[in-house]
């Protein structure tokens, strides 16, 4: 039993790298990248997809939604896992939590930092 949670850790540990390498890139283009919802939390299951949020400025942002979904989408299929990509300004940030968007209650509740700062660190 204890082989297996190893393992999952592992995987786990590969998945988080991953996105860091998605991330990193773009270079400074990215100024954060979070895991947030079930698999945030622990509460994934074998059917649930991998919620990551970039966020990055803003003439950007189209070309990182399209390259991170490309490069997800292959780490994906080697370490088994389905990339859901959130790619945001940092004025989109600012407007979700201005609304207290349930969006930005993920990312602030529940994210966990892959690269950059956390949520609240960037829209003060």
């Amino acid at each position: 039993m204890q082989a297996l949670f190893e393992t999952e850790e592992r995987r786990f540990a590969d998945i988080l790298a991953a996105v860091k390498e998605c991330a990193s890139l773009f270079g400074d283009k990215v100024v954060a990248a979070w895991v947030f919802g079930s698999v945030a939390r622990g509460e994934d299951n074998a059917s649930s997809d991998l919620d990551v949020a970039l966020i990055a400025d803003a003439p950007d942002i189209e070309t990182i939604q399209n390259g991170s979904i490309d490069f997800l989408a292959a780490k994906g299929k080697e370490l088994s896992f389905a990339p859901s990509i959130n790619t945001l300004s940092i004025t989109d940030l600012k407007r979700l939590r201005q609304s207290d968007d349930p969006l930005w209650k993920a990312f602030l509740n529940e994210g966990l930092v892959v690269l950059g700062p956390r949520p609240e660190s960037i829209t003060m």
